[in-house]
């Protein structure tokens, strides 16, 4: 069997998404939860905020129970940001944070914890369906005081591959950098049928997911 590719989901591909009235229902993460929103296409799941930037509220969830029964067990490092909304549910954007400070700094307390949220889209094509889940960063910070090699605002990516046959994730891919990395399902761990993520900075340079290995254990 090979792997998947994003060229085997064309954009003219008829996509099933939950329609935007959905009922909100809690997804399992690990060490926290999470809830979804999916929208004209795209998918959220919830809970997070900052108090100094003060980014906006989180959009009311409404997803199917696809989406969230694939959806990332998400843990965090402490060495960085919780993910927060990157719109709010009057259309306010979110302002992002300066790369200043803690690498950590003003973007990682219990209210951006509680008021993240993820966005996702998926399509089917081939017996395959690709779920695409996106978190919003306030920052990626890579040195402690400096702008030096980082920015303000970051969005990073967990795809999964669904096989519609076996109706499991048999891939999981992950934005690294300018990079994608997609793993076979022997290197994934779960919580259910959730993948494990890790938001992780890497080294020197700034922040990605990658899959969570056994040091991961429990979730920061």
């Amino acid at each position: 069997m090979r792997t998947p590719s994003m060229s085997d989901f064309p954009r003219k591909v008829r996509r099933k998404m939950p329609p935007a009235d959905s009922v909100p229902v809690r997804n399992r993460k690990v060490g926290r939860t999470a809830t979804i929103l999916a929208a004209a296409g795209i998918l959220v799941l919830g809970t997070a905020s900052a108090a100094h930037a003060d980014p906006p509220g989180s959009l009311p969830q409404s997803a199917g129970g696809y989406e969230q029964a694939f959806s990332p067990a998400y843990d965090y490092d402490g060495d960085g940001c919780y993910a927060t909304p990157a719109i709010g549910p009057d259309g306010t954007l979110a302002p992002g944070l300066k790369t200043t400070g803690a690498i950590n700094g003003s973007c990682r307390d219990q209210w951006d914890l509680d008021n993240s949220q993820t966005y996702a889209r998926s399509k089917c094509n081939n017996g395959w369906c690709g779920i695409v889940y996106a978190s919003y960063f306030e920052k990626d910070q890579a040195v402690h005081g400096s702008g030096l090699g980082g920015h303000r605002h970051d969005f990073e990516h967990v795809i999964s591959w669904v096989n519609q046959a076996s109706n499991q994730v048999d891939y999981v891919s992950t934005t690294q950098h300018s990079t994608v990395k997609t793993y076979p399902r022997s290197q994934v761990r779960f919580d259910g049928s959730h993948p494990k993520a890790v938001y992780h900075k890497d080294g020197p340079s700034t922040h990605f997911f990658r899959l969570a290995n056994g040091n991961d254990e429990p979730p920061e």
